[in-house]
């Protein structure tokens, strides 16, 4: 079964790969990132409101590619799906989600690559006016906005505070990016994929490279 013949394969440590890891890390601390049976990982990405997740689908298929991984993804309805089988990438995603101190180690050089991969899968760009944007990271997790200011200070990009509110569903954790000068110079240097009106980046074509499967 091919998941049995994936799941042992290492990954690479290539500059490259090491790279594609870092973002991978940003994407695992995001809500939608999933660690399952048989060293399964995976993201579900749904577009709504407007929002193209493809180019988040394609970022990450073709990160694990970087990696030594051979990703695979599904198309049905309004929704997209990358998954991949490895043993030692599960094993990282279950690190990253409960020991933030070992985050910071492993992104430690690589910040803007970490920060690209959180922003792609759980950030938010909101439009004051035509000329003026605030950068939004939400959690459910106090210890992801720790890391995430943590890596935005190592980057010289102003913030405010770490602020908790409370909806419908539960408590929030909040950080923004509210000056304009500051929302500017994390597009310019993080040069995310998507929700990037300033420079937007057009991602490799990952049609080209993987198997990708209309429903199932």
């Amino acid at each position: 079964m091919r998941w049995m013949r994936e799941i042992s394969k290492r990954l690479k440590r290539t500059k490259e790969a090491l790279v594609a890891t870092t973002y991978i890390i940003g994407i695992a601390m995001s809500d939608g990132f999933r660690d399952e049976y048989r060293f399964r990982v995976r993201l579900a990405k749904r577009n709504r409101r407007g929002e193209d997740q493809w180019p988040v689908i394609e970022s990450v298929a073709t990160a694990l590619r970087k990696m030594g991984l051979q990703p695979k993804i599904r198309i049905w309805d309004k929704w997209y799906e990358v998954e991949a089988y490895s043993k030692q990438l599960s094993e990282l995603v279950r690190l990253v989600k409960t020991s933030k101190e070992s985050v910071k180690r492993l992104i430690r050089g690589y910040g803007r690559h970490f920060l690209k991969g959180y922003y792609e899968g759980d950030g938010c760009l909101y439009k004051q006016s035509e000329c003026d944007w605030d950068i939004v990271f939400k959690s459910k997790k106090w210890s992801n906005l720790v890391v995430i200011a943590w890596a935005l200070k190592r980057l010289g990009i102003g913030y405010k505070g770490i602020y908790r509110t409370v909806t419908k569903e539960g408590v929030d954790y909040i950080l923004k990016i509210t000056e304009q000068s500051e929302v500017e110079k994390f597009l310019k240097i993080v040069c995310p994929s998507v929700k990037n009106p300033i420079s937007p980046q057009r991602p490799p074509q990952a049609l080209l490279s993987y198997c990708i499967l209309s429903g199932w």
